[in-house]
């Protein structure tokens, strides 16, 4: 068990830095049995909306990391799309409205050619009108602290984490496949805390 662990670790940061022709892909993202991909990071929150890794149009996109952000900032934020393309990666966050699949796949792992990085999912939830997720710097008003305490406590399920001003988070984003929900605005978010 434990070669086909190392072999599968070896293989993820193998292809973060050989099996891509973009040099824009910085990493893979991957929530075990879930959803294994590689991320992309752009000049812009535009570009790979409608481009994969690849390069090509696509209306799929790709899984891409905000411009704003580095995989060592305080927040990070990725976003990819989701609808009714069983093949997009991201479609399976919508999973997360679920009570038993928000406790059973509360892990997400980050590998770069460098680093794995390990997070703990704390919170999950559908936002159609409190966008201030997306701030990196200004939480209108509010501490660090207390901006992302309020994320927690928005999520459906709760969880014993701990977060403090120290606290490196994780923001995975996608639109939301709930029909109950009307709003033209709707996205499925996942957010975990640096172990």
């Amino acid at each position: 068990m434990k070669r086909i662990l190392i072999l599968i670790v070896i293989l993820t940061l193998t292809s973060c830095t050989t099996n891509n022709i973009n040099n824009n892909v910085i990493g893979t993202i991957i929530i075990p049995n879930i959803i294994n991909t590689e991320v992309v990071k752009g000049k812009d929150n535009i570009y790979y909306l409608n481009h994969d890794i690849n390069n090509n149009e696509n209306i799929n996109g790709s899984i891409f990391m905000d411009y704003r952000v580095s995989i060592n900032s305080k927040k990070v934020l990725i976003y990819g799309h989701s609808g009714n393309d069983n093949t997009l990666p991201f479609l399976k966050l919508n999973n997360y409205t679920n009570k038993d699949f928000f406790y059973k796949h509360n892990k997400i792992y980050f590998y770069t050619n460098k680093k794995k990085y390990s997070y703990t999912i704390f919170s999950s939830y559908i936002e159609t009108k409190d966008f201030d997720y997306m701030n990196i710097n200004n939480y209108n008003n509010l501490s660090y602290l207390e901006h992302i305490t309020k994320l927690k406590n928005k999520s459906l399920f709760k969880t014993n984490i701990i977060l403090n001003e120290n606290s490196h988070i994780l923001i995975l984003q996608t639109c939301s496949t709930n029909k109950s929900i009307k709003s033209k605005q709707k996205y499925q978010l996942v957010i975990a805390k640096l172990d």
